[in-house]
């Protein structure tokens, strides 16, 4: 855990990619949800195919109250591909 004064996102990010020691990084945020076996998932499919990157799609919603309902991203897929 890193324990430091808010200095906003981008910074917090690139001090826990300087501190990360893992062979890839997942970034959840506060207001993401993740499924249960998602990061296996993903270390799977970036290991057997020797990826880079990894980005899923996402959904968005909102209450009731805002009278709008949970749509999905334009993805076509559950998660996007990325080879660099």
């Amino acid at each position: 855990m890193i324990t430091k004064e808010n200095s906003g996102y981008n910074n917090s990010i690139n001090i826990n990619f300087d501190t990360a020691s893992g062979e890839y990084i997942g970034i959840v945020e506060s207001d993401d949800y993740d499924h249960s076996n998602m990061f296996e998932y993903f270390y799977g499919i970036g290991k057997g195919d020797h990826l880079d990157v990894i980005k899923s799609s996402y959904y968005h919603s909102k209450s009731e109250e805002q009278n709008e309902k949970t749509r999905k991203s334009n993805n076509r897929n559950f998660f996007k591909v990325i080879m660099l």
